[in-house]
């Protein structure tokens, strides 16, 4: 599996991925990365260090299945 780039940013795709993981869509050992810079969000098992889009660091975050 490879990583993916989310158009929107993180603010406007945990809802989404929240609602993947309740309906058992997505699988929850996947990682959701977000660009402190430009805001940009990837998903995948091991995001990239760095942003594709501006080259910053990444943050990244767990996708924690809801109870």
């Amino acid at each position: 599996m490879e990583n993916v780039e989310l158009p929107g940013g993180y603010a406007r795709v945990t809802s989404l991925i929240r609602r993947a993981l309740q309906s058992g869509h997505l699988h929850p050992e996947l990682l959701l990365a977000e660009c402190s810079s430009c805001g940009a969000a990837v998903l995948g098992p091991q995001p990239p260090e760095r942003c594709p889009t501006c080259g910053w660091v990444l943050l990244v975050f767990g996708t924690e299945r809801p109870e």
